[in-house]
């Protein structure tokens, strides 16, 4: 049991996050609809990638910032009424804070979250465009599950994906579109990039050749 990577303590009136020591191998984490009002007892907890506290008390957001491996995070409904985007750490891929009062009274809080979190993918039902997701950031696709044959769900690119029905379930659901999206660019931008470099080439020519009456066809 004690090396499970999923740790389910949802719905279960917890009014405190403590006792979890023993659990710091844990990848997945789920506290949602309890009691809690301190996002607290996770420091030891480097290897977390995803934690739901959606549904709780809460009305701070901090002691989150060094969960460096942290991609999924889940504070909706809770009581949190200032969005301080420095308390997120900067792996997040996709934030849930809807439900809060900070929502209304700032309402721009999608872009400051996206302006400062470059790896971020989606806040809520905000989309960051793929073409600006950084450089550095690490490609879905080596995140997501591998197979029985060792390939990735990206590689099963026909496969009908399953109906979301849980949060994990809609992160990996969104992982594999996202990645979609990524390859989808990159195809685009090549495209671009060898149009731009065959134009370059007639133009170069045309000057060369000075005065010619008309584009010359250089593709025979």
């Amino acid at each position: 049991m004690l090396r499970k990577k999923v740790l389910r303590v949802d719905w279960l009136d917890i009014g405190k996050i403590e006792n979890l020591d023993a659990f710091t191998h844990v990848e997945e984490l789920y506290l949602q609809y309890n009691l809690i009002e301190t996002i607290e007892g996770l420091n030891n907890h480097a290897h977390l990638t995803f934690l739901a506290l959606a549904g709780n008390r809460i009305r701070e957001v901090n002691n989150l910032k060094n969960l460096s491996n942290l991609k999924f995070l889940d504070l909706s409904m809770n009581y949190i009424d200032k969005f301080d985007v420095s308390e997120f750490p900067q792996s997040l891929r996709v934030l849930r804070v809807a439900g809060n009062p900070f929502v209304e009274s700032t309402p721009a809080y999608a872009h400051l979250a996206f302006e400062r979190l470059p790896n971020l993918v989606e806040v809520d039902q905000f989309r960051r465009p793929s073409s600006t997701l950084s450089p550095k950031t690490t490609p879905l696709s080596a995140e997501l599950p591998k197979t029985v044959s060792g390939t990735s769900a990206l590689d099963i690119r026909a496969a009908v994906l399953p109906v979301p029905r849980s949060s994990m379930d809609q992160y990996r659901a969104l992982q594999v579109e996202v990645e979609l999206s990524r390859y989808e660019q990159d195809l685009v931008e090549n495209q671009e990039a060898e149009h731009t470099a065959a134009f370059n080439r007639i133009d170069c020519e045309k000057k060369r050749n000075n005065r010619m009456p008309k584009w010359k066809v250089l593709f025979v």
